[in-house]
């Protein structure tokens, strides 16, 4: 495994191992090239399946097995309990949790705020929003923004229009 870090990785974005949607095709495989151990707990397919207060049992009951170094999150809904995000430290203390925040023009004041509040490494994705962050007291957040070179790369097809947009349109 030559090139990776010996480090073991929990992924457990929202819809992860559904391969139309934003976590797989962004984060998937890099964090995948990088982490020697790479572990998919798709909160989605669990919450759909179990509910979410079996889901978050189930996840929890990873986490003390697996005793990831990281767990990188996605969290868009209030999937996981507040209480949940709490039993991390106390179930594998040295696991550090990542959390992508995007949409916080629609989910900051509701949403980013507080849950960004039980997070080691929040990474923000609206520069607008980061020094909001701040102001709240959360320090250790990181502005972050990328994607998934493997995925989103020139393709060499012939230009047909003078402008794209990909995404959500917001306020």
């Amino acid at each position: 495994m030559a090139g990776k870090i010996d480090k073991k990785i929990l992924f457990a974005a929202w819809a992860c191992n559904n391969k139309n949607y934003f976590p797989y095709q962004t984060w998937r495989t890099p964090l995948q090239k990088i982490f020697k151990e790479f572990i998919v707990f798709d909160p989605q397919e669990c919450i759909y399946q179990y509910g979410k207060k079996e889901m978050n049992k189930k996840f929890l009951e990873i986490v003390e097995k697996e005793k990831p170094d990281f767990i990188y999150f996605w969290l868009i809904y209030d999937e996981f309990y507040i209480d949940t995000l709490l039993k991390i430290k106390k179930i594998s203390p040295k696991t550090r949790t990542v959390n992508f925040f995007g949409d916080d023009d629609v989910m900051f004041e509701n949403f980013s705020r507080y849950y960004a509040l039980f997070i080691d490494y929040p990474l923000v994705s609206h520069k607008l929003y980061f020094s909001k962050y701040k102001k709240e007291g959360i320090k250790n957040a990181f502005y972050s923004y990328g994607f998934n070179t493997d995925n989103y790369k020139p393709l060499g097809l012939e230009k047909k229009y003078d402008a794209t947009f990909i995404g959500t349109p917001m306020g």
